[in-house]
């Protein structure tokens, strides 16, 4: 299943180096990352270069004005100029300082082929130190909403 990662940035390339970098680690990343840069110098565009003719990856750069939906929709709109009629089959949004599991995009691919009538995916920071009690949890996760797997009025999948 084709795939493409966007990943929006501004003035913070060293996350752009190391996640260009762990990228080339894993054993099945997508077939396109496309990093949306609205820095105020060249350093982002430089990374970018260089990981572009070492990886085997496609790996391209988009420059922008800065505000993260404003960025997000460069991505798309690049993808729907540039790759004409072979657009992907699932877009994936990461910010620049996440850090993905080896297995990430293969999970993710995999639950899309089980779930064909699936519009998004949701995922969490394991990093992140949550200490809220378990109704709290289940609460923010939306975990036994009586619309589970659906994309509410608010925006919000469940």
């Amino acid at each position: 299943m084709k795939d493409a990662v966007i990943i929006c940035t501004r003035n913070r390339s060293d996350h752009i180096d190391r996640w260009l970098n762990e990228l080339t680690k894993l054993p099945r990343g997508p077939s396109l990352v496309v990093i949306v840069d609205s820095n105020t110098s060249q350093q982002t565009y430089e990374i970018v270069k260089k990981y572009k003719e070492q990886s085997e990856t496609s790996i391209e750069y988009v420059r922008s004005r800065s505000g993260l939906p404003l960025q997000r929709n460069n991505g798309i709109d690049f993808l729907h100029k540039n790759l004409e009629g072979e657009l992907p089959e699932i877009v994936h949004f990461l910010d620049d300082d996440v850090a993905v599991q080896s297995n990430y995009f293969a999970t993710v691919n995999e639950l899309f082929n089980e779930f064909p009538n699936a519009i998004a995916v949701g995922g969490f920071d394991l990093n992140t130190d949550i200490k809220l009690s378990n109704g709290v949890f289940r609460r923010l996760l939306l975990l036994g909403s009586r619309h589970m797997g659906v994309v509410l009025r608010s925006g919000i999948c469940t």
